[in-house]
């Protein structure tokens, strides 16, 4: 009696692992199925929810987008869609298509560019005094001379 319990208990558990792997497996197999594109921006047409991207081989594709498709951030945040400015032209992105290989389910983005570099030289120099600065200096030393 005690092997029989044992025997379907552990039955049980089997048939509870696949259960659960089938449904976490189809996501991940709809996204492996899909093709990869990586390439520069050309253009995107916001009204025809098209983006334009140039290859790493040298092709131009047109990639759809619809209200479905995730806009990701570098350490995957939101994006803003097609209005993101992320997507200006130039820039790398990676975009993961489904299965038919028409339509954008993922688009990648890069970092944004910032003022990092103007941030970066301005911490770089030294400052540089203000005309006021410079005359409150001026007295002090004024100041030091009558003494």
């Amino acid at each position: 009696m005690m092997r029989k319990t044992a025997g379907l208990v552990a039955l049980l558990v089997l048939v509870g692992l696949v259960a659960a792997q089938d449904k976490g497996g189809k996501d991940a197999k709809k996204v492996a199925a899909g093709k990869e594109v990586k390439g520069k921006v050309v253009k995107v047409d916001v009204a025809k929810k098209v983006i334009t991207v140039h290859t790493e081989d040298n092709k131009k594709v047109e990639v759809l987008t619809d209200d479905d498709t995730k806009f990701l951030g570098p350490r995957g945040g939101k994006g803003e869609g097609l209005k993101d400015d992320r997507l200006e032209p130039g820039n790398e992105v990676r975009v993961v298509l489904d299965a038919a290989g028409k339509k954008a389910v993922e688009v990648h983005l890069p970092f944004r560019k910032d003022d990092k570099k103007d941030k970066d030289d301005k911490k770089d120099k030294p400052k540089e005094k203000s005309k006021d600065d410079k005359k409150g200096s001026d007295k002090k030393d004024s100041d030091k001379k009558e003494k």
